[in-house]
């Protein structure tokens, strides 16, 4: 049975409680504050709540509210805040203050609801409610916002978010987008009509959602744009007066951009296999095997293994799994080189691909060691090196599939240092590197770091970005001019990325890393700009959902 509650403006600050149901429940509840500001109108189901909040408004001889991408996009955070977290909560005074107050808004109110599964469905269930219904036919209101998305505990999310202004620019035509909505192509938005002295601001929307940095009055399209369509919205700001917005008709469906493909098993070691039979046929000359559960010893083989020409795959530390063995069987590898010592791969695991192939295991007394033995065990010399710290995974296995490609290894150090060992600093000099590539901030990777590998005469070159899907990101980019596959692994966890990293760096192909349900819009541009037409997923859906499979952006 839904639900719903509501409060009225003299009740400030105002929070609703967090509601704990099962997903196929239906919720709703409505909400209203002081102050706010704007957004805009959305495409798709968001889209028909909009139009059907202006049909109720005007059977009840009230004027229709205006769109506003400050307020869409408002509604929208809250939404995927709500999906994300499995709440069910009203956003706070504070929070939508901070998200439209700049823009002209000066009260607002809030409907949410969750479980519904089409527009006409939750309209019907706020319009039976006296709280909802009094914020779609508030009188003081004159925008909305509206986001809609799937997922979470609850399925579906809804979200409006009412606001009233403030005197506003009286705004100009809506925006005339031109040019093929096709990824890659170039679209072009125009505007006219308004007021002498108005700055005219852009941003573009791909079914109704916010598309980050696209702030001009040109847009690509991307691959997360593909099979949707894009508007354009012009803001108008002019000194002593509040913004207006007006948006463009939608484009037709974007075309064009790239298929997905996933490649999984019921457990990481089983992906591991799909990865290898993917990728490689029986008569590898190598096959490295590194333990599924730590990944240390195993973050520098996979530019080893691609060099050689073989697979990365997974074991038990205490026992070979059966589905690994069968691989193996397939492959008949020359050799097996095992990463790591016996207190992470057991003599028993060792024992069991001695009676495949010849198997030796490289290992030293940390993690930083078993790396430096690994690359100088399939390394002879290099022109280029990545650096990496070996305190946690992202970094190095982004750099493992640029390094392969470059036919460059990966060497941990332990970034927290403030100088970087000898050791490291002899095996790149004894390989003849002259660039090394340092992988990370300096918060992963120290300065002091960066400093000695100058001092050392070495061309340094930094690759980082804010977080861990913008430095894997960057790395790809840096490396890679143009790409028709690219990989693409969870970045929350390490071992489909381990065993994806060799096929990606034997395939000359990038591996990017995603969150578990949504494509870094970063990530997303890259993969358009190096032209891939196939992006292979690691993973099952628990690590990369079907939202990532359809590229949709976060």
């Amino acid at each position: 049975m839904p639900t719903s509650r509501s409060s009225l403006p003299a009740v400030r600050a105002v929070r609703a409680r967090l509601v704990a149901a099962a997903a196929a429940a239906f919720a709703l509840v409505a909400m209203l504050i002081v102050p706010a500001s704007p957004a805009a109108a959305a495409g798709g189901p968001a889209g028909e709540v909009f139009a059907m909040v202006n049909q109720q408004r005007a059977s009840n001889g009230l004027p229709p509210l205006v769109s506003d991408p400050v307020l869409d996009n408002a509604a929208y955070q809250w939404a995927n805040y709500l999906r994300a977290y499995g709440l069910f909560e009203h956003s706070s005074s504070a929070w939508r203050d901070s998200m439209i107050g700049g823009s002209g808004w000066v009260y607002s109110g809030e409907n949410i609801a969750a479980g519904y599964t089409s527009a006409a469905s939750v309209m019907n269930g706020w319009m039976n409610s006296a709280g909802h219904r009094a914020n779609i036919l508030g009188r003081n209101y004159v925008g909305m916002g509206v986001a809609y998305i799937t997922g979470g505990p609850w399925g579906t999310y809804w979200v409006q978010i009412f606001a009233g202004s403030l005197p506003r620019v009286s705004p100009g035509t809506a925006p005339v987008v031109t040019g093929s909505p096709a990824v890659g192509a170039t679209l072009s938005a125009t505007t006219s009509g308004w007021p002498s002295g108005t700055s005219i601001g852009w941003s573009w929307q791909s079914d109704g959602q916010a598309i980050p940095g696209a702030t001009g009055p040109n847009y690509v399209p991307s691959i997360s744009d593909q099979g949707r369509r894009i508007t354009a919205t012009a803001s108008g700001w002019k000194p002593g007066l509040y913004t207006s917005y007006t948006i463009s008709s939608p484009t037709s469906t974007v075309t064009g951009g790239a298929t997905s493909e996933r490649l999984s098993g019921p457990s990481r070691y089983e992906t591991a296999v799909a990865i290898s039979r993917a990728g490689f046929s029986p008569g590898v000359p190598v096959v490295y095997v590194a333990a599924g559960t730590n990944f240390p010893d195993a973050l520098g083989a996979a530019p080893a293994a691609a060099l050689r020409g073989g697979p990365l795959l997974l074991t038990a530390g205490d026992a070979l799994p059966a589905a690994v063995r069968a691989e193996l069987v397939r492959l008949a590898p020359t050799r097996i080189i095992v990463v790591g010592g016996a207190n992470v791969v057991a003599p028993a695991v060792l024992n069991a691909l001695e009676a495949i192939a010849p198997t030796t295991r490289v290992a030293g007394a940390d993690r930083f060691e078993t790396s430096r033995l690994v690359v100088a065990d399939a390394f002879s010399s290099a022109s280029i090196a990545y650096v990496a710290t070996g305190l946690n995974f992202p970094d190095a296995l982004t750099a493992a599939a640029a390094a392969a490609h470059l036919d460059g290894p990966v060497v941990l150090v332990n970034g927290a240092q403030g100088a970087i060992d000898s050791a490291s600093l002899d095996l790149l000099r004894s390989l003849g590197v002259t660039t090394v590539r340092i992988a990370g901030s300096s918060v992963v990777v120290s300065n002091g770091i960066e400093n000695d590998l100058v001092r050392a005469g070495f061309d340094v070159e930094r690759v980082a970005g804010p977080d861990r899907y913008s430095t894997a990101t960057a790395i790809s980019v840096q490396a890679f001019t143009s790409a028709p596959t690219v990989y693409l692994a969870t970045g929350l966890t390490f071992p489909d990325a381990l065993a994806g990293a060799a096929l990606a760096g034997s395939r000359d192909a990038p591996l990017f890393i995603a969150a578990g349900t949504c494509l870094p819009e970063a990530a997303s541009r890259a993969m358009t700009d190096l032209g891939a037409t196939k992006v292979v997923l690691l993973g099952g859906t628990p690590a990369l959902s079907a939202s990532v499979a359809s590229f949709q952006r976060c």
